[in-house]
Order: structure tokens, then C-alpha cells, then sequence
């Protein structure tokens, strides 16, 4: 018995086959700038830290990037100038708006840059 090819349908099945495979392939062969984009978007947590307690002794107002989740539950960026008006014992750190004097706590964890 004797398998029969069909010759002229394999440049379509190898088309098919490199399409799929190109398509599951392609994230890993884009290009790290985007990581490298967040490395350097994020402040090493010592920095921040750092930052926060100088800006809490000397009153000034900075400007805060965090994380947050929206109300669908997605995390979303946050930038906000505020004020530093104090630490608690679990790790978060109270916030006083600058433009509007509203307070509001962000723990050290979702604050990703200082400036």
C-alpha cells in the first residue's frame, strides 16, 4: 500500500505551518527596550524611600508615580503632587493632595518614582 502526496497542496500547508509558528514565536523576538523603558521608569524602593523621608522632614512638595487599581479591577499609573504628612507602622505613607489638600494613603510598594 502506498501512501499518495499531494505535491501541490504542501507550499500551503508549510505556509499555514511558518504562519502559526511566526505568530507564537513573535513575542519572544521583539525587542527588550520596553523593559529596559521600566527599569528605568521604576525608582529602586531605597531611593523612594529615601526621597519620602527627605520630603517629610523638609515639608516640600514632590511629585508621586503609583499603581492603583481602577474600579474594573485593572492597574492603572497615578501621578499626583502632594505632600508627605506621615508614615504608619504597616508600611504605608499618608499623602496630602497639593491642589486640593485631599489626604490619602498609598502603601511604599505601589509608589514606583519620586521627583
Amino acid at each position: 500500500m502506498e501512501l499518495s502526496l499531494n505535491t501541490k497542496a504542501m507550499p500551503a500547508l508549510f505556509s499555514n505551518v511558518s504562519k502559526a509558528t511566526r505568530q507564537l514565536l513573535q513575542p519572544f523576538f521583539q525587542a527588550p527596550t520596553s523593559e529596559a523603558n521600566v527599569q528605568a521608569f521604576i525608582m529602586p524602593m531605597d531611593h523612594v524611600l529615601e526621597r519620602l523621608h527627605q520630603h517629610y522632614v523638609s515639608q516640600e512638595a514632590l511629585t508621586l508615580t503609583y499603581e492603583y487599581y481602577d474600579k474594573a479591577g485593572k492597574i492603572q499609573l497615578g501621578e499626583r503632587r502632594v505632600y508627605v504628612t506621615g508614615l504608619l507602622s504597616n508600611g504605608h505613607f499618608r499623602f496630602m493632595a497639593y491642589d486640593s489638600g485631599l489626604d490619602f494613603l498609598l502603601d511604599s510598594q505601589q509608589i514606583l518614582r519620586v521627583k
